[in-house]
């Protein structure tokens, strides 16, 4: 049964068609999300029940409709930010064998879109998370200071002008990026505002598992000159963040959580074993994994 606002969405967007299948999609977003069909055709029906500071549905809509214009993203149909509902084209996608090409492309048409809408200075927004991470941290004590202090030494290394900011997602995981007719397609925009360009660099780059060669493929695709230090600083930043991120969703899975005297897998471990962060043991891991090779 679709939310009162959902079925209103669906008739003020297709009057007089038939609304048939509905069925529920999996995502890691706290949106319910549908696969709906209207005369046999494939929609998205997006409904974001939760909001804080990143969940804002009015900018996230915004951000969602340049990124549309900008050919990266589904057709946006439909857009109420006050019942937080949406609807968008379905992409069905089908991963091809060099996915990096395609995905290169898509950031360079989205960097060069106009800016999506701020939300707060991306380095200030670590410096607060890695705060909340050292206050709560289920962590030794030692562990906890050498990688604020880690952090600390690499964020004060990195480079934060103002007038660069550009149409960054922020969080292109792979199960936010579909692939169809040859591109790259962006979803779920929750986390997305105005940032540094090598924050969805540093992103892909870290959860594709790219080396030398395969960061190479990414880079030529996306064109332009690279700044490779700060590429590389902004690497390191990224792990901080989805380490940080990972461990404290665990941590509200299971209060009280403790990490004393576990050492975790390396990263390539938990890659070559196929471990997601979609299972508690998952967050763990690869949170842990990642503070660690900062």
């Amino acid at each position: 049964m679709l939310p009162t606002p959902a079925t209103e969405a669906l008739a003020l967007t297709f009057p007089d068609r038939t609304v048939g299948a509905v069925s529920r999609l999996q995502g890691a977003s706290g949106a319910e999300v549908f696969r709906v069909e209207v005369d046999a055709r494939p929609y998205v029906l997006r409904v974001d029940t939760a909001r804080d500071g990143f969940r804002e549905p009015g900018r996230q809509y915004a951000c969602h409709h340049i990124a549309a214009e900008a050919g990266v993203a589904p057709t946006l149909l439909y857009a109420d930010p006050v019942a937080g509902v949406a609807i968008m084209d379905f992409v069905e996608s089908a991963a091809p064998q060099d996915k990096l090409t395609p995905i290169g492309a898509a950031l360079r048409a989205l960097h060069d879109a106009p800016a999506f809408p701020p939300l707060v200075d991306y380095m200030a927004g670590m410096d607060t998370i890695v705060a909340q991470f050292e206050a709560h941290a289920p962590l030794p004590a030692s562990d906890v200071a050498a990688f604020v202090a880690t952090y600390r030494a690499v964020a004060a290394a990195y480079p934060r002008p103002t007038d660069e900011l550009v149409a960054s997602h922020n969080d292109l995981n792979p199960s936010n990026i579909l692939y169809s007719g040859g591109r790259a397609w962006f979803i779920d925009f929750e986390a997305a505002f105005a940032a540094d360009r090598y924050v969805d660099l540093a992103t892909v780059t870290n959860f594709f598992r790219l080396d030398a060669a395969a960061e190479g493929v990414l880079m030529a695709a996306y064109g332009g000159s690279i700044d490779h230090a700060r590429f590389g600083l902004m690497k390191r930043i990224n792990r901080c963040y989805y380490g940080v991120m990972l461990l404290l969703a665990a941590m509200r899975e299971e209060p009280g959580l403790r990490l004393d005297g576990v050492d975790g897998p390396q990263l390539a471990e938990l890659w070559a074993a196929g471990i997601t962060p979609a299972t508690q043991a998952g967050k763990i891991g690869m949170g842990l994994a990642y503070i660690r090779s900062i």
